[in-house]
């Protein structure tokens, strides 16, 4: 679970895409390797959560399939919240300030988010130990800021 710190300077919006499940080629649905290293092997789902500097829960989506929902997201699915199949998408408009953008694997409770910790069964480590495979979760983020 990382933590990233947000400095918005004035008004405008915020744009948080995340890259870290990559997928089939053959299909065509979603990237195939976003790290350039031959595979399609990083299956990283995560989830993320944009707080304010306090803790303030401003935002948050999951990288999930669409048939999964987000604590109240009102139960209109997350196919409204990922870019490319597991990969969590923001857009917002946004108000100046320091916030503070947590990201880790599937599933990740606010409160876990806030707390940097773990408690919830998510896997950030480099193994799946019941399923017997490797993980590899690398995970970009680009965050854009624009002004009105």
């Amino acid at each position: 679970m990382d933590k990233i710190t947000i400095k918005i300077p004035a008004t405008g919006s915020l744009v948080i895409d995340v890259a870290a499940y990559e997928g089939c080629s053959i299909t065509g649905k979603w990237a195939a390797d976003y790290f350039s290293d031959g595979k399609a092997n990083n299956n990283l789902i995560s989830n993320i959560y944009l707080f304010t500097e306090n803790g303030t829960l401003v935002d948050s989506r999951a990288g999930y399939g669409t048939s999964d929902f987000l604590p109240g997201d009102g139960g209109i699915g997350l196919k409204h919240y990922v870019r490319s199949y597991r990969n969590p998408y923001l857009a917002r408009n946004i108000s100046p300030g320091t916030y503070v953008l947590a990201i880790g694997s599937y599933p990740l409770s606010q409160a876990d988010a806030w707390a940097k910790s773990n408690s919830d069964g998510s896997s950030w480590t480099n193994y799946d130990v019941p399923r017997q495979i490797d993980l590899f979760n690398k995970y970009s983020v680009k965050v854009v800021f624009q002004l009105p």
